[in-house]
């Protein structure tokens, strides 16, 4: 190969990779703190809550879902990375996911619930009633 060629495809790799790289940059600043909406199941959700940039974003985000659920130890703090279960009043699981922080926003049809939460030896669980309108706020506190 020429060297004005090799000159040429390292100057293209070159221009490649910091455009990819200012792609990137700017998709993260655009939308600062803001989580991810998911979809499980046909079940609409959000879960994070770190950082106050975060925090405000999921208050904002919080009225367009039926259930809130706040997961802390048993000396209040707040926790993340908590295996969170959802089941039907009969007792079928319908909800199953692992949180990216301390809150966790679920899309669910009006009704009653049981809301399970574990990490490590610690768990949680609670009845909770979802309503037509409005929305559940569930503060769970694990324990060992």
């Amino acid at each position: 190969m020429s060297r004005r060629y090799l000159t040429r495809a390292a100057g293209l790799c070159l221009a490649g990779a910091m455009f990819c790289a200012a792609s990137a940059f700017a998709q993260t600043d655009a939308t600062p703190g803001e989580p991810t909406v998911l979809k499980q199941n046909g079940i609409v959700y959000v879960s994070g809550g770190i950082g106050e940039d975060e925090v405000a974003a999921m208050k904002k985000m919080a009225a367009q879902y039926s259930l809130r659920v706040l997961v802390a130890g048993q000396g209040g703090e707040y926790l993340s990375d908590v295996d969170v279960t959802i089941a039907s009043a009969a007792g079928k699981p319908v909800f199953s996911a692992r949180t990216d922080g301390p809150i966790l926003l679920v899309r669910l049809p009006a009704g009653r619930y049981r809301v399970s939460a574990a990490s490590g030896q610690a768990s949680a669980a609670h009845a909770v009633v979802v309503p037509a309108h409005g929305t559940a706020q569930l503060d769970l506190h694990l324990k060992q």
